[in-house]
């Protein structure tokens, strides 16, 4: 574009200086003015663009943050406060908006500006041409008119390089974000790799919400292949360990990591498909059973949704209903039975198909039976993979390669059953009681 626009440029200034040297030289006047508004764009708008993607950026993560957590903002009546600390944010971030709209718009009426004195300086000289006879009225008209020419590719090329300038700002910080490696065209992780760390860990963790400390220096590990328990009285902070785990809560203070990278500098896809969190609540769409596993893979075949159906248990019991997998499972699955909202999560996970389980308290809400039965089409899953596991039934994790004892958002012991029995007195009375 540029080149073309440089080349009508030269073509019509030779054109007008073969017409008129005097008023040829009178039409390159107002071209200091753009010029220099040029100059200013260039050094500003990089940085305001800078600044408005920072600001959009803060602004979304915050938000992502308080959408995370809004059952703990309800449960504590802490909506107001949520908001207000948005606020500011917001304001920022519309400032920013508006701070750099404002420079484009500046920056547009004076490349407006420049054009019109030239309009009007051309006929100055032109009409005083035209008096003493040095010019005529055809010649005037004509010269307006390539006077026009020649400044409509530079006012498309100012246009164009404020655009550009914007959409680099964009790339780069996308880039950043993503670690895209725009030679190769590949999805990388451009941070460096925390040295000595492998699989899904936190490092020194705390995690403090309206002035109350929920954890206090928190280190665990969980590698592939490897079951991990999690145990601890209610309110010691399971979930909110196994929320920043799945990068739904940032850390106060410390490193959650994925192989030796930081969750917040991960690409969020990327994430969502490697670690997949599982509540109490089979959170399901209202909608049928099929369209609620094309939701965790849309390009599923047929066979293969039976197949994860199978495995979880749930395809005998949908295959005598009329409706078989077209059954609605109501709002959050209402008109589905407890187990059979589990299991159906349950083959979600199988179609999802991630590296790094999270299961917080995933069978709580069913009877012994049922839990039973959700663990055991759960096993094959879990054989495959690294599992973290949070239960109140202490038989569903003593199995695990290694326990983590939780008690009052600290760590106060780690080890196999056996030897947390003798190690921490918590843990022994939670396995004599067999309930938290």
């Amino acid at each position: 574009m540029f080149i073309f626009s440089f080349v009508q440029i030269i073509a019509v200034f030779c054109f007008m200086l073969l017409m008129n040297p005097t008023l040829s030289i009178v039409a390159l006047l107002p071209a200091v003015l753009l010029l220099t508004s040029t100059y200013i764009s260039v050094r500003k708008i990089p940085s305001l663009s800078n600044r408005q993607i920072w600001d959009a950026n803060r602004l979304g993560k915050v938000f992502d943050d308080y959408l995370s957590k809004v059952r703990l903002l309800k449960a504590i009546g802490a909506e107001r406060s949520a908001s207000r600390d948005l606020r500011p944010l917001i304001g920022k971030c519309a400032d920013s908006d508006r701070a750099l709209k404002d420079f484009n718009s500046q920056m547009n009426s004076i490349s407006g500006l420049g054009a019109s004195i030239v309009g009007i300086l051309l006929i100055c000289f032109g009409m005083q041409d035209l008096a003493t006879g040095r010019l005529t009225l055809t010649e005037l008209l004509r010269f307006l008119f390539f006077a026009g020419l020649l400044y409509q590719p530079i006012q498309r090329s100012i246009s164009f390089g404020e655009i550009f300038l914007q959409a680099q700002s964009s790339w780069n910080n996308m880039k950043d974000t993503l670690g895209f490696n725009s030679i190769s065209g590949e999805i990388i992780i451009s941070r460096p790799r925390l040295s000595g760390i492998d699989g899904l860990a936190l490092s020194g963790v705390s995690f403090d919400y309206d002035n109350r400390s929920i954890l206090q220096e928190v280190s665990i590990t969980a590698k592939q292949g490897e079951l991990i328990g999690l145990v601890g009285r209610s309110g010691s902070g399971k979930s909110t360990l196994l929320s920043i785990l799945a990068g739904y809560l940032t850390p106060t203070h410390g490193i959650a990591s994925l192989d030796g990278i930081q969750l917040r500098e991960l690409n969020r896809k990327k994430l969502r498909q490697t670690v997949f969190y599982a509540g109490q609540d089979a959170l399901l769409f209202d909608k049928t059973i099929k369209e609620n596993l094309l939701i965790a893979k849309p390009n599923a075949r047929d066979d293969e949704l039976w197949c994860v159906l199978d495995r979880a248990g749930f395809k005998e019991v949908i295959a005598y209903h009329p409706l078989s997998w077209n059954r609605p499972v109501g709002p959050n699955g209402s008109m589905l039975s407890g187990g059979e909202r589990q299991r159906l999560l349950v083959a979600m996970l199988w179609l999802r198909n991630p590296d790094y389980l999270l299961l917080d308290e995933i069978t709580s809400s069913l009877d012994s039976i049922a839990d039973s039965e959700v663990r055991n089409s759960l096993q094959e899953l879990m054989r495959s993979r690294c599992t973290i596991c949070v239960s109140h039934r202490l038989e569903n994790v003593w199995k695990s390669d290694r326990i983590y004892v939780l008690e009052e958002g600290r760590i106060t012991g780690v080890g196999t059953h056996q030897e947390l029995l003798q190690d921490s007195p918590l843990y022994a009375d939670l396995w004599e009681s067999r309930s938290l």
